[in-house]
């Protein structure tokens, strides 16, 4: 996993002022034979709310093209999420970007990976629509 790429506001015609937090790549090679790319920017708005902007992109195996962790469950078929910041939203982040040998250290007796699954499940969860 890489490490966070913090990169300099960028302000949009419609005042949105967008800041590219984390490019992580994430190996899922216990059980899944794939990578996944998980890019999260901070976009802040005119009237001062912020949301999280999370996209995942999947790198596929060429033996195994469609086998990641969600493969047919409706969370995967979208290219990502919007998140309403707030504290349990930044805490969310935090973990899901965390690489695997940190991560082994808040995960309790579950792997990295299995923890980082039900992170990505609770931030679909909490999705703004």
């Amino acid at each position: 996993m890489s490490s966070p790429n913090m990169s300099a506001p960028n302000m949009s015609a419609r005042g949105v002022m967008s800041t590219h937090l984390h490019n992580v790549l994430v190996n899922w090679t216990n059980k899944y034979n794939c990578k996944q790319v998980i890019t999260v920017v901070l976009k802040k708005y005119d009237s001062d709310m912020e949301f999280y902007a999370i996209t995942y992109k999947w790198i596929y195996d060429k033996t195994q093209p469609t086998h990641h962790p969600f493969w047919g469950d409706f969370i995967m078929e979208s290219t990502g999420e919007t998140l309403y910041r707030n504290h349990k939203s930044d805490s969310l982040i935090k973990y899901l970007v965390m690489d695997d040998e940190e991560l082994s250290k808040y995960s309790g007796h579950i792997t990295p990976e299995s923890y980082r699954i039900n992170i990505i499940r609770s931030i679909s969860n909490f999705m703004e629509v």
